[in-house]
């Protein structure tokens, strides 16, 4: 079977039991009067093989057989077959080779190469009634010398029936991974974050989902954190597979800026590390700014004052209703940046330019005192904005003197 009618089949195993991951189907030339396609669930002669006793924590949400076998001993496993439809199917199971391009593409080997020349199906032709499941098992030896790692092939059920005068040839396939303990290269890396706001009003937890993928060569136990909250997923990662952990993380009624440092650790102390973060809408804060708003000027309205100074207060009052849910991401930006990660150097003092402008227009001379010292602490060249702000009675004055009086770097 070539390349492209393995991936075929391996796109209907995804959608029918989460097995290999695979591109979409092709067509490939075959013998005369016979085709090899891929189908759905519904479409007739399509069979499901999967683990009989997996648990819901094995990788994959157990849709795969595991193995964990020494050199030159045995195991075995046993497979639900399940045929859905209203006519008995004939099925041919086979036990195969499963080899990754260099983008990590699933492929079937040959019958007589690696994993599928371990063993065979103790059964390997089997009639299945209508909407029956029946046990079929397999059996496979390691060979002695086998190097320590994961290795992976494929059991594979063959169904074939007639379609307008052509015979249909279908494949399904299910991941078989035999691990051979040893000293075997242990490697992860973290391939994708995804954060999600939660909530309405009022903030609620943002939702991580962490897509950890192995690397190296044998399987991995990986323990996923966000924010130091464990984060729920698979116990185990085989090698060249890739699973999704979640984590709710909290987030404070007030907003704001939440970082959230994703870790990721194995048993054997490999250790992967990405700083994320995003920033938290407090809508209810923003409600009560409006409604403060809209109270403040029916006040000055019957209270008699004109519209343009009417309208001049109201904009003060909500700039500085403003500023107060900025600062929280203000003081975030100013603080220190990993070096791993985090808002670039321009972007933080564009939005320290930002919030001085913010605080000078609603009169927040505190806050702009703050932000100036924090400014000329990234640029070193923030003199016109500490002297602006060294005319006004802060808490900062001293250390806007001193900073005035420093000598300016060459």
């Amino acid at each position: 079977m070539t390349t492209r009618r393995f991936l075929a089949a391996l796109a209907l195993a995804a959608a029918a039991t989460a097995l290999l991951p695979a591109p979409a189907p092709a067509q490939t030339p075959s013998p005369a009067g016979t085709r090899t396609t891929s189908s759905g669930p519904d479409t007739a002669s399509s069979v499901s093989l999967l683990p009989r006793d997996a648990s819901a924590d094995d990788p994959h949400g157990g849709s795969w057989f595991l193995f964990t076998l020494d050199p030159g001993s045995s195991g075995r496993a046993v497979a639900s077959l399940t045929n859905p439809t209203a006519e008995p199917v004939q099925v041919t199971l086979q036990l195969r080779e499963v080899v990754f391009t260099e983008d990590g593409t699933p492929e079937l080997g040959a019958a007589a190469d690696g994993l599928g020349a371990w063993g065979a199906f103790e059964q390997q032709q089997v009639e299945v009634p209508p909407s029956t499941t029946v046990p079929v098992a397999f059996q496979l030896t390691v060979p002695s010398g086998t190097a320590p790692g994961d290795h992976i092939g494929a059991a594979v059920a063959v169904t074939r029936h007639e379609l307008d005068g052509t015979e249909v040839v279908q494949r399904i396939a299910t991941r078989v991974v035999v691990t051979v303990p040893g000293d075997a290269a242990r490697s992860l890396e973290i391939t994708r974050v995804e954060l999600e706001r939660a909530g309405g009003l009022f903030p609620g937890p943002v939702v991580a989902r962490v897509t950890v993928r192995n690397t190296g060569s044998i399987r991995l136990a990986p323990r996923v954190t966000v924010a130091d909250l464990d984060a729920s997923g698979s116990r185990l990662l085989t090698r060249a597979s890739e699973d999704t952990y979640v984590a709710e993380v909290p987030v404070s009624p007030f907003g704001g800026v939440v970082r959230l440092p994703v870790e990721v650790t194995d048993t054997s102390g490999v250790t992967r590390r990405v700083d994320e973060s995003l920033f938290v809408v407090p809508w209810w804060l923003v409600g009560l700014a409006v409604v403060v708003a809209v109270v403040v000027a029916r006040r000055r309205r019957d209270t008699g004052h004109g519209p343009d100074e009417q309208l001049r207060a109201d904009v003060r009052r909500l700039e500085r209703l403003v500023v107060d849910v900025q600062r929280r991401l203000d003081v975030a930006l100013a603080a220190p940046v990993p070096t791993d990660g985090g808002p670039s150097h321009r972007d933080r003092v564009n939005s320290l330019e930002l919030s001085l402008l913010r605080a000078r227009r609603a009169g927040e001379w505190d806050v702009f005192a703050a932000l100036a010292l924090a400014l000329h602490e990234l640029t070193g060249d923030a003199h016109g904005v500490l002297a602006e702000a060294a005319r006004f009675d802060t808490p900062y004055r001293d250390d806007l003197e001193q900073a005035l009086a420093a000598p300016v770097a060459p």
